[in-house]
């Protein structure tokens, strides 16, 4: 049992071009560990892995990613190996390597898991990382320690679809309990962008995993449905944390909102803007400042559509005329928009974020999750993100009806309903044209090629926007300098 959770553990970290030696006598589990890797990998426990001993590699494919399982064992030289053709498959994968001193490995990177059992039967293994392993493989050892120490290093892993962020999540299941882990590594500064700060400095996006639990304590202790914290190791950015479950708010493919959990959502949201917002949470660390989410940082972001879907839309950067006309437009816009109490902005509240918990009462239905970027600011900010949620297509008759539903829980008069209208417009402008930058930056820094597919319906939503009063100045900008059928074009190459 001990062979297969390692197994799953390292699974855990494979990347693109990653061999996993797997040394050892007969009997001494590498077709096991390889087992276990490769069910893991593909979220199948019952995943048919026979040995290769005879075949001498099986290739599998999950999803975009290809996984060479080889057995070196009946090779005649070692020179063989060359002709198995597994460098192809680490182009787009991975490979798994059974007697791998019998045969000649290919380039990639390489952790060595020698495997042995003593006379008493009791497995025992040993992991050697080679360049571009060291770091992952010091990191794993530091996590499995904190499992060891929280109870849960006999529990199964069974991985979780995350973020755009460097955090993982997995689900752990142990003795009929289950929790979710967070790996959460301190996020390193990046180039300098402005004034010789980073991107993730400017928009003040949280660094480490202490703002994340400092900001559940919070939301539970003020009756929302935050995942408790079981344990954590804050230093080393590992949580274990109550499992809320996985069913959401949309269903069918492409996704649709399921309307009564969306009204549900935005109630919940009128019940957190109704709560006067923290301005500091205490860490381990001490003092947790939140920061407003002001004009600077939101200029910050749409400049994210310029730095990277304008070269991806039309070839060649912005202009610095045009690039000081696009700031000037949102300048105004964000200027122009009614100001509101200040409240406490989660930042990512769309589907991704929202679970359904049937069992729960009221507000408390809405799990809540990925909340460690909390600001305080407009109100319609996160209304914005779930009206028109960048995975999800929201019509705009559901959007009308959301709106309506978050006024009635908010108890807007006519007069106020209106000033939220215009910062909803603002705020859902600023937001689309946020993450068709940050998407296509995935996509060209990150290889992320995946969120491209969104690309067409942040273009309509953005449109959406740009027809309000409020977004007049942006809108003449794009006349000019970025039509939407041009935008639209570049969305529908994306995904050709």
């Amino acid at each position: 049992m001990a062979t297969i959770r390692l197994a799953e553990a390292v699974a855990s970290r494979l990347r693109r071009g990653d061999i996993i030696a797997l040394q050892g006598d007969l009997g001494a589990g590498k077709t096991t560990f390889a087992r276990a890797a490769l069910r893991y990998l593909a979220g199948d426990p019952e995943l048919e892995v026979p040995s290769p001993t005879f075949t001498l590699v099986q290739p599998y494919a999950i999803g975009s990613f290809l996984i060479a399982h080889a057995d070196y064992y009946r090779l005649g030289d070692p020179d063989e190996a060359r002709e198995l053709a597994i460098d192809e498959t680490l182009i787009e994968g991975a490979a798994l390597i059974e007697w791998p001193e019998k045969g000649v490995l290919p380039k990639g990177a390489v952790l060595t898991v020698s495997l042995s059992r003593d006379p008493a039967g009791t497995h025992h293994a040993r992991m050697i990382a080679g360049p571009g392993w060291k770091g992952r493989a010091a990191r794993l050892s530091k996590l499995l320690a904190f499992l060891d120490r929280a109870g849960f290093a006999a529990a199964a892993w069974r991985h979780i679809q995350g973020d755009a962020s460097t955090r993982s999540y997995q689900r752990l299941s142990a003795t009929g309990n289950t929790a979710i882990l967070i790996d959460s590594p301190e996020i390193p500064d990046g180039p300098a962008v402005k004034d010789g700060l980073p991107y993730s400095r400017i928009a003040h996006l949280a660094e480490n995993i202490r703002p994340f639990i400092a900001m559940a304590g919070f939301l539970t202790d003020n009756g929302f449905s935050a995942p408790s914290v079981i344990d954590a190791d804050t230093e080393n950015g590992f949580a274990l944390l109550e499992d809320l479950g996985d069913e959401g708010v949309t269903e069918g493919v492409p996704p649709r909102p399921i309307m009564p959990r969306y009204k549900e959502a935005v109630r919940c949201l009128a019940a957190l803007h109704a709560i006067a917002p923290p301005k500091e949470l205490e860490t381990q660390k001490g003092q947790w400042r939140l920061n407003a989410y002001d004009r600077e940082i939101l200029q910050a972001e749409t400049g994210l559509l310029a730095d990277w879907f304008v070269p991806f839309a039309q070839k060649e950067a912005l202009p610095a005329e045009a690039r000081a006309a696009f700031e000037a437009a949102w300048g105004a816009a964000i200027e122009g928009m009614p100001t509101g109490p200040d409240v406490l902005v989660l930042r990512d509240f769309h589907s991704p974020n929202l679970l359904w918990l049937e069992h729960r009462q009221g507000i408390r239905r809405i799990g809540l999750l990925d909340f460690q970027d909390a600001l305080i600011g407009s109100a319609a900010y996160d209304l914005a993100s779930l009206t028109q949620d960048a995975r999800v297509d929201v019509s705009a008759d559901e959007e009308e009806v959301l709106l309506q539903t978050y006024g009635g829980a908010a108890g807007l008069d006519g007069k106020t309903h209106g000033i939220l209208r215009h910062a909803h417009a603002v705020m859902g402008g600023q937001r689309s044209t946020k993450v068709l930058g940050i998407f296509v930056r995935l996509s060209k820094r990150d290889g992320k090629h995946g969120y491209l597919k969104h690309l067409p319906r942040l273009v309509d939503y953005l449109a959406r926007n740009l027809s309000h009063p409020g977004l007049e100045p942006v809108r003449h900008w794009h006349e000019r300098h970025l039509p939407l059928e041009v935008m639209r074009a570049a969305a529908q190459r994306a995904n050709e």
